[in-house]
């Protein structure tokens, strides 16, 4: 069954050209991802060929055990079964080919967008904190995403300060980051997407509009399809509880259940902040049609 929200009974007035501008940064960004990777997956298969090569023809061949350290899992788990490190035997001519062969599949593979813009836990960089709330796994990714950041983006901003909205925006990225990064401090597997900094528009969402009805589309082939509503102030908790529940499971489905949560964390104390200071310029009301 699918369920998607597409739409909201909360009216917003003028330009979001934050929001606007957001969209269309991530989007940027992914053209380019997409252009940068091109081929690449062929071009890293090609590089898993001649390893694979490397070991047909040189079956005793060993790689020291400090390179099989800074190998993806899935590389290490070929390489892995095959290979018996032993760094104190003398190298042989087998082992400089798988060498080789290795430090060429490892090359192409961080030279992947994702690998060179995500933020890795093991291996952080201050750039990458910044480039991976901009970088998406594909169009779907993107799609979702942007899909979010519009409906909950175009609301805060249109009732916050423009810059203020900005703010909570990248601080919650940064809270995600960190969410996943004390959650997984070892990890090289990259995180990617908005979607950490857009949790925390969620959970500004939530605090500051409970009571707006999100439109829901729903599939279920070859029953049907339709739509209904649903609080804002049942749905977004419900969507956070079973991110919690993901998160404490250490559920492996590719989704940095942590960063969501820290991020979510972010919006809603910031939100609380903003209704507390009175730093919001207009009120909402409950929703309205339009």
């Amino acid at each position: 069954m699918i369920l998607l929200p597409y739409g909201h009974d909360q009216s917003v007035y003028g330009k979001q050209w934050a929001t606007y501008g957001l969209i269309a940064l991530n989007l940027l960004v992914f053209l380019y991802t997409w252009a940068s990777g091109f081929g690449m997956d062929d071009e890293l298969s090609h590089r898993m060929s001649d390893v694979e090569a490397v070991l047909i023809a040189y079956p005793d061949a060993h790689i020291d055990a400090a390179l099989l350290e800074d190998t993806p899992a899935g590389i290490r788990a070929v390489l892995g079964d095959l290979v018996e490190p032993d760094p104190d035997s003398p190298l042989t001519e087998g082992d400089l080919a798988l060498e080789n062969a290795t430090a060429d599949l490892l090359d192409t593979f961080h030279a992947l967008p994702e690998q060179r813009l995500g933020y890795r836990p093991g291996d952080p960089s201050a750039l990458t904190v910044l480039s991976s709330l901009f970088v998406h796994g594909g169009f779907w990714h993107l799609f979702g995403n942007m899909l979010f950041l519009w409906l909950a983006g175009a609301v805060i901003e249109c009732f916050w300060d423009r810059g203020l909205f900005l703010g909570v925006y990248f601080l919650a990225g940064l809270g995600a980051t960190a969410a996943q990064h004390l959650a997984e401090p070892d990890s090289l597997v990259p995180i990617i997407g908005a979607s950490g900094a857009i949790s925390g528009l969620l959970g500004a969402f939530v605090v500051g509009y409970p009571k707006t009805r999100v439109r829901m589309f729903w599939a279920a082939i070859p029953f049907g399809f339709g739509h209904f509503y649903v609080r804002a102030w049942l749905l977004i908790p419900l969507w956070a509880g079973i991110q919690l529940f993901y998160a404490l499971l250490a559920f492996e489905d590719g989704v940095a259940h942590w960063a969501h949560l820290g991020g979510f964390a972010v919006g809603v104390v910031s939100a609380i902040v903003v209704k507390r200071m009175d730093w919001d310029i207009a009120d909402a009301g409950d929703g309205s049609s339009g």
